[in-house]
């Protein structure tokens, strides 16, 4: 009777250990997840802030933002699928964005906000930045 009583506390604490090691697996990747969305994020804006600067025109048409570079090139960047495009005078890609759910863009006179939603497995990221031309002060004489 003792060892059946035993087995039954050993098995019941075993049970115990194996939720709480798989809540803590799933909590584990939900915060690996979150930090990958994060990355993401940043890695886009800062890209985008980057090409932002080094364009004289932009403007959105639908769901695309083209941007006209300072050495002539027809930049477009737009959502298709899960992912955010970059093309070059309407001639291949390159993937700048992944994970994405949501991407809107809202041209203004001195930039564009952006408002970014990814989403990967449970984890979701939302953002929005105003990404500004760089303003050249004239210098006083």
């Amino acid at each position: 009777m003792e060892a059946l009583l035993s087995s039954v506390i050993l098995c019941t604490v075993l049970l115990s250990v194996l939720f709480c090691f798989t809540g803590a697996q799933r909590h584990f990747t939900y915060a690996k997840e979150i930090a990958e969305l994060e990355a993401e994020a940043r890695g886009l804006f800062s890209y985008m802030e980057t090409e932002m600067r080094q364009c004289k025109r932009f403007e959105r048409v639908g769901d695309k933002l083209f941007l006209t570079h300072l050495s002539g090139m027809n930049i477009t960047y737009q959502k298709v699928g899960e992912q955010i495009i970059r093309r070059v005078n309407m001639e291949g890609y390159i993937i700048i964005g992944r994970y994405v759910r949501v991407f809107q863009v809202e041209a203004e006179a001195g930039g564009c906000r952006f408002y970014v939603e990814l989403k990967k497995g449970k984890a979701t990221w939302r953002g929005s930045r105003f990404l500004g031309k760089r303003v050249e002060l004239a210098e006083a004489k």
